[in-house]
């Protein structure tokens, strides 16, 4: 994967017209996607890619929500005793 772990290569198709903007986590009218992962008054942030050869679109959890992670209860580490 490329600079701040965004593929370069579709994971659908194959493909490598893809294409990424920065979108909030804030739910609006939908749900809190990364819930305590933001800070106050700045929600927390998605890189979305999307792939222009087949239509797959994917959510990444920007750097700054990554290295939050460990620090909230709510969000538990899979794979762990």
């Amino acid at each position: 994967m490329a600079h701040n772990s965004l593929p370069t290569q579709c994971s659908h198709c194959n493909g490598t017209a893809l294409y990424t903007t920065k979108i909030g986590a804030n739910g609006g009218y939908g749900p809190f996607l990364l819930p305590k992962l933001g800070q106050l008054f700045s929600y927390a942030k998605f890189d979305a890619v999307l792939c222009a050869d087949c239509g797959h679109y994917q959510l990444f959890a920007d750097s700054e929500t990554r290295e939050r992670v460990t620090d909230t209860s709510i969000w538990k580490r899979l794979g762990r005793a």
